[in-house]
């Protein structure tokens, strides 16, 4: 994905999300914060200090992502609705080579023009 990044641009955004609790405040999720510094620790240029706190958050976890996913909140969540298998998915690195590209309506599958 920063590969892409890259080639896209030289200004990114990179928002960890979160979601939202039942009654609609906001629960933020570790596993996006640690997606967000997998995925920034490769962009060049200089850092937000939130981008640089993603970065180092993952850094700290980069060895134990999958046991770092099954205690968080959401990994609990997902082991009680019998979805292991989401969490062992979550925690693999550069298994994907699919990029989503927001176009201004939808997300859509980024296609590289550069030939790499």
């Amino acid at each position: 994905m920063a590969e892409a990044a890259q080639q896209l641009g030289s200004s990114f955004n990179v928002i960890p999300a979160g979601e939202r609790w039942p009654d609609d405040s906001l629960r933020p999720a570790l596993e996006d914060w640690l997606g967000a510094g997998a995925i920034l620790r490769w962009l060049p240029g200089s850092r937000s200090p939130e981008a640089e706190s993603a970065v180092a958050l993952f850094e700290h976890h980069r060895e134990k992502l999958a046991a770092i996913l099954d205690q968080c909140g959401s990994g609990r969540e997902l082991a009680g609705r019998g979805r292991d298998k989401d969490k062992s998915i979550a925690g693999q690195l550069d298994v994907s080579s699919c990029v989503a590209r927001f176009d201004g309506i939808a997300f859509v599958r980024w296609e590289n023009q550069g030939g790499r």
